[in-house]
């Protein structure tokens, strides 16, 4: 557990206490006519306001650089603050996934957020008052960490802040208000965090709620010295601030909704015939079609992984919907979660089920697949099971996305309805080591949590267009 996370950790500096002593000093700093103080005191205030170390901070050019990592933009009038650049962070992965088209949403490539009037005021100052011309805010002195330590100490009276405590003072603010939403934290921030890994590969976070958040953070930790007059973005076109940050290849949901409805038409066609008169050359495609159409109602419903079973069966449910689901897992099942399944989706799967059965004992010469009661017909007419693989082979370029799509998919509807950090990460089966809600000593309500998902999931699937029978159009 990093207990650095936890509000009462004594590695945090409150926010009290650098209202009592840092943030006064630096309010006195703007009438200083020392340029080393000035510098020092710049330098405190950029620190804190983007959540960067002293290193990263002294390097920061002036004027927005697409080539730069983190860059400052002086106010033009009439606007009272200037603004930072820093580029946007994705999941780290070793290979690139790009989809031609307008199938995905568009990312955006850096953020945009405005600095409080106090920087402001100190920036503007420190560059007037420099007689050299270098394209950055900060000269490059040797001595420099050793000043900014004892600028620190002497205009601290709670002796407690330090340098790392006041850059992390826009991460603790953050990481409070997003209710310990460590992805949300790194993407609004550019920066990532070894802890918000998994996260990171499913976290959705558009621009205007980047920005809203450290609006939000930068009135708790500024105050009057933020500035309440409404941010003048240069880029707050509605199609900019749509934009999405985080996950890579991201679906539009008009193209799943597509999808969805293209599948629910051929499963309608596909239970239109019988199965004495199905033909394994003629009917094909419109098997595979339901296959995918049902496969694809769990993925979205349990927000499955990319796994080799991909299918769960009906009879590992129970009556109300529940099973345990071991897509990530160890031999003790500790790692096992619970998922839930709807009276719609439960009636599909049986429905399904049977279907394919009928056609197995139909064609008792064939071979079908011994764990699992659902199957692909491939191109040759061989029987294919439900796998990663032969999911993206029968979706076809249709949907070039990743098979786990479904999972980030759900995990940002649920968000966007309400659902917690906390109880998101339990739908999606992630947890920190030694905090999982399944665990013995866990506090996590169950209860609550399961009802939340009965309130929630019936509704995304049937906006989805997810709906049995399968109807030809979802009003």
């Amino acid at each position: 557990i990093n207990r650095r996370l936890f509000p009462w950790s004594n590695d945090q500096l409150r926010l009290e206490e650098f209202r009592r002593g840092i943030l006064p000093a630096l309010a006195r700093a703007r009438q200083s006519d020392s340029r080393d103080e000035l510098e020092i005191a710049t330098l405190v205030a950029i620190m804190i306001d983007t959540g960067r170390d002293a290193d990263e901070i002294l390097a920061i050019p002036i004027e927005k650089n697409p080539n730069a990592w983190l860059c400052y933009q002086r106010p033009s009038p009439p606007a009272e603050r200037g603004a930072y650049y820093w580029a946007a962070i994705e999941p780290q992965y070793k290979t690139a996934w790009r989809v031609d088209g307008d199938k995905e949403i568009p990312r955006a490539s850096y953020l945009r957020f405005p600095a409080s009037i106090l920087v402001t005021q100190l920036v503007e100052k420190l560059l007037n008052k420099a007689k050299f011309t270098s394209g950055k805010i900060f000269r490059q002195k040797k001595d420099c960490k050793k000043a900014l330590t004892q600028w620190i100490k002497s205009h601290d009276c709670t002796q407690r802040a330090t340098a790392r405590r006041l850059a992390n003072l826009r991460w603790e603010s953050l990481h409070q208000s997003t209710g310990g939403d460590l992805a949300t934290c790194c993407l609004t921030l550019g920066m990532g965090e070894s802890i918000a890994a998994v996260e990171l590969h499913y976290a959705v976070l558009h621009v205007f709620e980047a920005r809203q958040k450290v609006e939000q953070s930068s009135r708790e930790l500024w105050g009057e010295h933020f500035g309440e007059a409404p941010v003048d973005y240069d880029d707050a076109s509605p199609a900019e601030a749509e934009k999405i940050i985080g996950i890579r290849a991201f679906p539009r949901l008009e193209t799943v909704r597509g999808i969805v409805k293209a599948l629910r038409g051929a499963s309608r066609e596909f239970f239109d015939v019988p199965a004495k008169s199905f033909d394994f050359a003629q009917h094909a495609e419109l098997l595979n079609r339901a296959v995918l159409y049902a496969t694809w109602h769990q993925m979205h419903a349990f927000a499955t992984r990319a796994i080799i079973d991909a299918y769960q069966e009906r009879s590992l449910f129970s009556r109300e919907g529940l099973a345990t689901l071991r897509d990530k897992d160890f031999e003790d099942g500790h790692k096992a979660r619970m998922v839930w399944a709807d009276s719609m989706l439960l009636t599909h799967m049986e429905a399904i089920e049977e279907r394919l059965g009928e056609i197995r004992t139909e064609t008792p010469d064939r071979k079908f697949p011994e764990n699992g009661p659902l199957w692909f017909i491939s191109d040759g007419g061989t029987i294919e099971g439900i796998t990663p693989t032969t999911i993206a082979k029968h979706l076809g370029p249709d949907f070039p996305f990743p098979v786990n799509t479904p999972r980030k998919v759900m995990r940002y509807l649920l968000r966007v309805r309400g659902l917690s950090h906390e109880e998101a990460e339990v739908f999606m089966g992630h947890w920190w080591q030694s905090r999982e809600p399944w665990s013995p000593f866990s506090s996590f309500h169950w209860g609550a949590y399961l009802a939340k998902l009965e309130h929630l999931i019936p509704a995304i699937l049937t906006d989805l267009g997810f709906v049995w029978p399968p109807e030809v159009s979802v009003e």
